[in-house]
């Protein structure tokens, strides 16, 4: 495996950067590798061989050590004289112990769910069908009703990239005299909580599919200002009174 990250400087010829760009996958999957087997949480207190991480995670120690020695070039993972692997910053954002934790989010958009969809990908722009669907023979969210594992683990992807989103959010927008705020599609309700904890004078709304709301326990202090959970279908408008809503990204 050879990939490099790509460097746009005026000395790599285009076809280089080109073939940086389409080798990119490599490297996400192998992401995808170390945060499924949940290495970072492995080495978190301490630098391990490719055979110690194999053993407590049931891999195939050299296939793993190749794995493992790709992310270094790319700061993810250091590497010592002593064929130890390290966590860096880079892995620190996949544990699952942290505030924002990414390895859901990389679960799910490179090996779990996402990444078959995006295999269709020439489906869809050849004939507008979703490519989710064509996939896994149903809509997503009839797929994540079906399979519960699966949409914790989006579900704590959406959660870790709202934290990651919520102080940009308020460093850029005044919710000041807003009484009440709506959350659509919210999922465990990260960012109306985020919303809430700075403008204590306001209550707010947290709609999402009934499964998605009862997935996750929240202590009375986290949501006290939340007053009613609801569920509802994407597919069709809940009239409410809110007078100001927030809609967060979802994948359709």
């Amino acid at each position: 495996m050879t990939t490099q990250p790509v460097q746009q400087t005026k000395e790599t010829p285009p076809p280089i950067q080109m073939l940086q760009i389409i080798s990119g996958f490599w490297v996400a999957r192998c992401v995808y590798v170390i945060a499924k087997l949940g290495i970072p949480d492995l080495i978190k207190d301490g630098s391990r061989t490719a055979e110690d991480l194999a053993a407590a995670t049931g891999a195939h120690a050299s296939s793993l050590f190749r794995v493992l020695r790709a992310m270094v070039p790319f700061g993810i993972l250091t590497l010592d004289e002593s064929n130890r692997f390290g966590i860096t910053p880079l892995s620190e954002t996949l544990r699952s112990d942290t505030a924002g934790s990414l390895r859901a989010f990389a679960m799910t958009e490179l090996g779990e769910e996402h990444y078959p969809a995006w295999g269709e990908l020439l489906y869809s722009v050849r004939t507008g069908g979703i490519a989710f669907d064509h996939a896994f023979g149903e809509p997503c969210w009839e797929f994540f009703a079906k399979h519960p594992e699966n949409a914790q683990i989006f579900n704590d992807a959406m959660s870790g990239m709202t934290a990651q989103a919520n102080e940009a959010l308020h460093a850029a927008y005044d919710f000041a005299g807003i009484k009440t705020i709506m959350d659509v599609g919210g999922g465990h309700g990260g960012l109306i909580t985020g919303i809430l904890r700075r403008n204590p004078e306001m209550s707010g709304i947290l709609f999402d599919s009934p499964q998605v709301i009862a997935a996750r326990e929240r202590t009375e202090k986290e949501f006290r200002a939340l007053y009613e959970a609801s569920g509802f279908q994407l597919t069709r408008v809940v009239p409410t009174q809110s007078p100001f809503s927030v809609i967060e990204g979802v994948r359709v």
